[in-house]
């Protein structure tokens, strides 16, 4: 069963992204709703974990690695290419990891590549 989780000032609906496109209505991925996934891009094509905000991805393991409001479990685990260890932190963790993501500096999002990445 999954365990329920508490809304915090990530998911107020007043709250602005320094991402602009997060902040348009039409957007998918607005800072209220921060999907984690992998990816990886054309000039650095190992996978890592980040989060789309609007037409961006937020790259969790760069932002991660000086980030010292996310523990070092945390940390270690954003530096993996899958989702599997950072899952098994449990809720807790990945709501704090959540948090700590809005205080990350804006110099490391990545513009998101629309183009699939071939298999």
């Amino acid at each position: 069963m999954m365990q329920p989780f508490n809304l915090d000032e990530t998911h107020d609906p007043a709250r602005r992204s320094f991402v602009e496109s997060a902040n348009r209505d039409e957007t998918d991925f607005p800072i209220q709703s921060l999907p984690l996934g992998v990816f990886s891009t054309g000039s650095e094509p190992t996978p890592r974990i980040g989060v789309a905000i609007g037409d961006s991805v937020f790259d969790l393991k760069k932002a991660s690695r000086a980030n010292e409001r996310l523990a070092a479990s945390m940390r270690n685990v954003l530096q993996e290419t899958f989702l599997n260890s950072l899952f098994a932190l449990g809720v807790a963790a990945v709501c704090d990891g959540r948090l700590a993501t809005c205080w990350i500096p804006a110099a490391v999002v990545t513009r998101f590549e629309r183009k699939p990445r071939s298999c």
